[in-house]
């Protein structure tokens, strides 16, 4: 600087709280399928359109017609529901079962979570059997037991995966309910003891009646879309989102319907029964064992999904998706902010070993401010608070221990009330 420099300043980065392409919308789709030029199966392909799939992939409408199998349909209404999210799809034999999809020893669930493809970071997948015509579902207590079993795959699968540091938000299940079969007598889903995996039994029953092959699907591929959608802290089952698409700026809720298109003008199971046959009784076991559907707020327009169950018992602190979403992402950015310092020179107390109150505050702003970015998204109520107890012996542990704590957002999941006549308003 010279002697007329004058003030000088430099520019500052960040305060805006910018950020660039999330991954947050990063969702998977395991199914059966058929090879055509420019799809091949057991390759990961990353989808960012619709156009993409059908130009590039050959996954078009009549793809799916030709084969009796839903593909073209899960992608066109993923994107309908989340536009600006990212579907990484990995086609099969459709021969291969949802057990075996799941399992830690094949290359299918594993092979998709693994792929250097997305970098890892897929983080909800849907998976789709798309059976050939004619093959028989065995059920138990009422409920694919193919599913029952792939479950319990999936949950060693993301247990793996865990111990690896990736974070697998959630697996939904395209879970068929046996036909003619009492909903009280079906098995609970929450029993399979997983937070990792979803089974969702909505349809919808335009397509359903289109083929035979159809009569059982669920609605994987909007599901995703609606989680794609979301922040991590909401609910799949919410009525309205936080972050419209923007042909719906200004419209107060956020249904699966579409009327100009003919979807979801009502819902079904994917045993047939239509969500108004439903009783009370009948709803409220589904939701009690932990099955996902889709129906009406009665006087409300639209069809949404019932709610965002996992299989893992109501009293967990994992009883729902958007629970697993809120941890992993914590989880993600402190790993990411902290990992800088992992192998590095720490400071201690030439007196008693200990870490330096310096290092212990310096961690602890570092770690928080990278999270506060979730409380600034309204993903958290309050910011998250990290401990790092001072009284640690670095050189005799060869590391240190901390803990970091938050608030969740609350889901309003019933709101009761009175309403009465009164003789004044006090």
């Amino acid at each position: 600087m010279h002697s007329f420099s004058g003030p000088s300043f430099t520019k500052s980065q960040g305060g805006l709280g910018r950020t660039g392409v999330s991954d947050e919308g990063y969702m998977g789709l395991l199914c059966g399928a058929v090879a055509v030029s420019g799809f091949e199966l057991g390759t990961v392909y990353k989808v960012d359109s619709l156009a993409y799939a059908e130009d590039t992939l050959g996954l078009t409408a009549s793809y799916d017609a030709n084969n009796h199998l839903l593909l073209h349909h899960h992608i066109e209404r993923f994107f309908e529901y989340a536009p600006n999210g990212t579907l990484f799809i990995m086609g099969v034999s459709r021969s291969v079962t949802f057990e075996n999809m799941c399992d830690l020893a094949n290359d299918y669930l594993k092979k998709l979570l693994r792929s250097d493809v997305h970098g890892r970071k897929l983080k909800c997948v849907g998976i789709l059997r798309n059976a050939i015509v004619g093959y028989g579902h065995a059920y138990d207590n009422g409920v694919d037991a193919d599913v029952q079993a792939a479950a319990l795959k999936a949950d060693l699968l993301c247990k793996d995966l865990f111990d690896d540091k990736i974070y697998v938000d959630n697996i939904v299940f395209e879970t068929r309910l046996e036909p003619g079969e009492p909903i009280a007598d079906a098995a609970s889903w929450r029993d399979i003891g997983t937070e990792y995996c979803s089974a969702l039994v909505a349809q919808d029953p335009v397509i359903a009646a289109l083929d035979s092959a159809y009569a059982g699907y669920a609605e994987v591929g909007s599901f995703l879309g609606m989680v794609a959608v979301r922040k991590v802290s909401e609910c799949v089952g919410s009525v309205a989102i936080e972050n419209k698409p923007s042909a719906w700026l200004g419209v107060e809720s956020y249904p699966l319907t579409r009327i100009s298109r003919e979807w979801w003008l009502t819902a079904s199971l994917t045993n047939g029964t239509a969500y108004s046959a439903l009783s009370n009784a009948q709803k409220t076991a589904l939701d009690s064992k932990g099955y996902i559907y889709a129906g009406v707020y009665e006087g409300y327009d639209g069809v949404y999904f019932s709610d965002s169950h996992t299989a893992a018992s109501v009293t967990s602190d994992y009883a729902y998706i958007e629970d697993n979403r809120v941890w992993n992402k914590a989880a993600r950015i402190a790993r990411a902010a902290l990992l800088p310092n992992m192998k590095g020179n720490v400071e201690v107390d030439a007196t008693t070993g200990n870490l330096l109150s310096t290092w212990v505050t310096y961690l602890k702003n570092k770690g928080e401010k990278a999270l506060s970015v979730m409380a600034l998204a309204n993903e958290l109520s309050g910011n998250p608070v990290l401990t790092i107890p001072v009284e640690q012996d670095v050189l005799a542990q060869n590391g240190i221990t901390m803990s970091i704590q938050y608030v969740r957002n609350g889901i309003l999941r019933t709101l009761t009330g009175t309403i009465g006549a009164v003789k004044k308003i006090s």
